[in-house]
């Protein structure tokens, strides 16, 4: 009861602080763990924003009454952008006002895809992603636009059924069956809350079988270099080359890979290079897992430097099988965009 006291009178003081204008600090109150993070993040986010607009404040001050003409530097954007940025047009404006096949003096790169998630077709900023010790995953997402919201309420299942996605996350990959989709409104905002639970039905088998001369390992390296490198499989010198593609396609795997996924991506995003990095790799980790091609990400790594090429360096690790040292497939090249 005397440390509670302590507590009363110094938030007092603190308060009356806040009123007569003599500090930034604030006080607030919460009942539950979860009430605290949501509560922080929002007024981290809101300090975050208003911290901002003084800095842009200031330096437009500064620019005006200098006689020197402001540099490109100014516009610059983060080369690591935070999750409430991305929700903005503006985060990504100096992206779009450049020319895909302009010079860049840097190299653009990426070797994790951030908060963003993959939920079928669609890429979705999360504010958080908690993944339970049974392997189901709760999602905080808040729809940056009208397409995004009307695309998350159609994942609700009805009582008959429930819906299956696609879903991929950092270096995780699974199709998950969508056990609820909630929402909560805070301050006008709305935060959609998803909890799904993996589908073991639908991965597909736990190994795939030598084929034809090629052992699984070698059509597992074929099928990295197709869907990465959109290069397609040497096995002129085979027997039965149609039906090895047909394994390197994945027969019976939950996806399959008949050509790079990046140059349709780029198509829809060249524009906005960075944003393309995240969800490239993204795409990528979901077929590479559910092609069943690796079981482990040990290293991703996109570099997007001038012109239309993209390079590209992986490493894999494969399903471990019969108590063998599992395979390590590598993977270093480049993969045209325009192709």
């Amino acid at each position: 009861m005397e440390q509670r006291g302590k507590v009363l009178v110094f938030r007092a003081r603190v308060q009356r602080r806040s009123k007569q204008g003599s500090g930034a600090l604030l006080t607030c109150d919460y009942e539950q763990p979860a009430d605290f993070r949501d509560k922080f993040r929002e007024h981290i986010l809101l300090w975050l924003s208003k911290r901002r607009s003084k800095t842009s404040v200031s330096r437009t001050a500064t620019s005006t009454g200098s006689n020197k003409a402001p540099t490109k530097r100014a516009n610059s954007q983060s080369s690591t952008p935070t999750a409430d940025s991305w929700n903005k047009s503006s985060s990504i404006s100096t992206e779009k006002k450049r020319s895909p096949t302009s010079s860049r003096s840097t190299t653009i790169s990426a070797n994790s895809s951030g908060a963003w998630v993959l939920l079928d077709e669609n890429f979705f900023l999360t504010k958080c992603v908690d993944t339970q010790a049974d392997q189901s995953v709760i999602l905080h997402i808040s729809p940056a636009n009208g397409e995004q919201e009307a695309a998350l309420r159609n994942l609700q299942p009805d009582q008959f059924s429930k819906s299956q996605v696609a879903y991929a996350h950092q270096n995780e990959a699974a199709i998950m069956q969508v056990e609820s989709v909630r929402s909560s409104s805070i301050k006008g905002k709305t935060t959609f809350i998803l909890t799904l639970r993996p589908a073991q039905r639908s991965q597909g088998n736990s190994s795939e079988m030598n084929f034809s001369g090629c052992s699984a390992d070698e059509i597992a390296r074929l099928r990295t270099r197709l869907l990465l490198l959109n290069e397609t499989p040497d096995i002129q010198s085979k027997n039965d080359s149609s039906l090895i593609n047909s394994s390197v396609e994945g027969y019976d795997n939950a996806v399959k890979i008949k050509k790079s996924i990046f140059p349709d991506l780029w198509t829809r995003l060249k524009t906005q290079p960075k944003l393309f990095l995240y969800h490239a790799r993204l795409a990528a980790v979901y077929h590479l897992k559910m092609s069943r091609t690796v079981e482990h990400i040990l290293e991703f790594k996109l570099n997007l430097t001038k012109g239309n090429v993209m390079s590209i360096r992986f490493r894999g690790q494969r399903k471990q099988v019969y108590g063998q040292a599992p395979v390590v497939i590598e993977v270093m090249g480049n993969c045209n965009l325009e192709a």
